[in-house]
């Protein structure tokens, strides 16, 4: 099945290649900015501190969506209990080094 799926796709690619139209232009192969002409050039350089801004958002992000539900379910627990349960502080190890690590990386200033 996924032979068949694979195979649908390519065929599918290579249909479409050979049979659309292709008329390269000039204006078709600038960078398009909202319509408007592009300033400097498109391919320029990130400081790496965006890039890990990002990654430390969506880390955070995606690790809440499990921790809420995680959260409703041991808002009425007794604190002790909580902390007799082995696994439950292993679910909050990720999200501890990841605040450290972008603490000492300096990420969030």
């Amino acid at each position: 099945m996924f032979t068949l799926a694979l195979v649908f796709g390519v065929l599918i690619l290579i249909v479409s290649r050979v049979l659309g139209p292709h008329v390269p232009t000039r204006a078709k192969a600038m960078p398009y900015e909202s319509g408007m002409r592009p300033i400097g050039h498109a391919q320029r350089r990130f400081p790496i501190r965006y890039y890990l801004i990002a990654t430390i958002f969506i880390i955070f992000d995606v690790e809440i969506v499990f921790l809420y539900p995680w959260a409703v379910i041991y808002k009425n627990m007794d604190p002790i209990w909580f902390w007799r349960r082995k696994r439950d502080p292993i679910l909050l190890r990720p999200h501890c080094s990841w605040l450290r690590i972008s603490g000492e990386r300096r990420a969030l200033d």
